[in-house]
């Protein structure tokens, strides 16, 4: 019963008979050499893709590769992760800019750095994201004559290098995407090389920068992404992006998410407070019947989750949408309405949508919100691992539904 990717078909605003073609964003995944995953395929993505499958199993790490590879590997991505996942502890990597460097090794699947990293589309090299270890002796003259000025590069008892050959293992992350190459300061001295001392010394900051500025600079995301997480910090980017939602047509879908999760009605919705003398930004919300408004958070888990869903989506139009864990803090009876959101609004604003889950519930909400639904290509990948090898088993959307009226359960 496996099909093709259709394109999905989609009215254009204001004329019902306008009508384009749009090809999936992603249409298939490979993953090589990143974190826990060895080698990941994933030959037919959807518009929505549903990750499912036990804990541990290396869901998350799949959204991390994503996130990475939609903004191209961008330095504040890199540091973000390696700080959600308290990789840079005792380092204080938080700013490029101010010479702090991070160790990328975790980012490497056993911390191993023989091989680059690979994300992108199978089989589409030349689309991949590459992330690998690179030296001074691999770089073009430019940079390698930018070096040959300093003459800091000396032994521990003060003598001078005599050749490049000698010079400390000045190492760097190089970042390979289509033709664009950065190179990304990476702190770790390597134990083959003990005399290097450069790493403590001010004018160590300087000559990888000055490197930095020379054959490497930041790269535009490919599209936009927006990551959904559990922890209480999603709130802060709500705050962000709501001046571009207050008073729009997006202000009424948040009020709608609201009002799925909540039996006393939503009439509005609000920010107040600033930053500004320790007066916190916070939501509050009115509700019918009521005159006085409440906090948002008294509405409970599963009206905040509502709401941070329906401000993701509006983050991610023409882009990518990734929602980890999306059973969190949602009754079940609650999960076919919110597919029913997603499914939606990727649908009217070109969004793809991969979420991972290890609920069963949520499995029968996304295949009945999918019947509804027919411009959308969704899929489930089950993911499995056998040791050290990750695999995915893939259902499309004929298999997805006979799963369901079958009441076969995916394990």
């Amino acid at each position: 019963m496996e099909t093709t990717n259709p394109a999905v078909t989609e009215t254009g605003s204001g004329n019902p008979s306008s009508e384009r073609k749009r090809d999936i964003r992603l249409p298939s995944l490979e993953i090589r050499g990143f974190r826990g995953i060895d080698h990941l395929v994933i030959p037919r993505m959807g518009n929505a893709t549903l990750l499912y499958g036990r804990n541990n199993v290396g869901k998350s790490t799949v959204l991390d590769a994503l996130h990475l590879y939609s903004r191209r590997a961008n330095h504040s991505v890199l540091i973000d992760l390696l700080d959600r996942h308290d990789e840079s502890i005792g380092n204080s990597f938080k700013n490029i800019e101010e010479g702090r460097f991070p160790d990328f090794s975790p980012l490497f699947h056993n911390d191993s750095h023989e091989r680059p990293i690979a994300i992108g589309p199978h089989r589409k090299e030349g689309d991949m994201l590459f992330m690998e270890e690179s030296f001074p002796r691999h770089w073009h003259r430019d940079a390698l004559d930018y070096l040959d000025e300093w003459d800091v590069f000396k032994h521990s008892d003060g003598d001078p290098f005599e050749s490049s050959k000698d010079w400390p293992p000045l190492r760097f992350l190089r970042v390979r995407m289509g033709n664009e190459t950065d190179h990304i300061p990476w702190a770790a001295r390597s134990s083959s090389h003990p005399e290097s001392n450069l790493f403590k010394e001010d004018i160590h900051k300087s000559v990888v920068m000055g490197l930095h500025m020379m054959i490497g600079s930041g790269r535009s995301p490919l599209y936009p992404c927006w990551e959904l997480r559990p922890g209480p910090d999603m709130i802060d980017d709500v705050i962000l992006l709501w001046p571009s939602i207050a008073l729009t047509e997006f202000e009424r879908l948040t009020i709608d998410s609201l009002n799925m999760a909540h039996h006393q009605r939503v009439e509005s919705i609000s920010l107040i407070g600033t930053r500004k003398g320790g007066d916190r930004p916070r939501f509050i919300v009115k509700l019918e019947g009521k005159e006085t408004p409440v906090p948002l958070k008294r509405l409970g888990d599963g009206a905040l989750k509502m709401l941070l869903l329906a401000v993701g989506l509006v983050g991610s139009r023409n882009g990518l949408l990734l929602v980890d864990e999306i059973e969190n803090g949602l009754h079940h009876s609650l999960q076919a309405d919110c597919w029913r959101m997603i499914f939606k609004q990727a649908q009217a604003h070109d969004i793809q949508v991969v979420a991972t889950s290890h609920s069963w519930d949520v499995v029968k909400g996304f295949a009945e919100a999918l019947v509804e639904h027919p411009g959308i290509e969704g899929r489930i990948a089950r993911l499995e691992r056998d040791g050290n090898h990750l695999s995915a088993v893939e259902y499309t959307r004929d298999e997805i539904q006979i799963i369901i009226d079958q009441m076969i359960e995916i394990r």
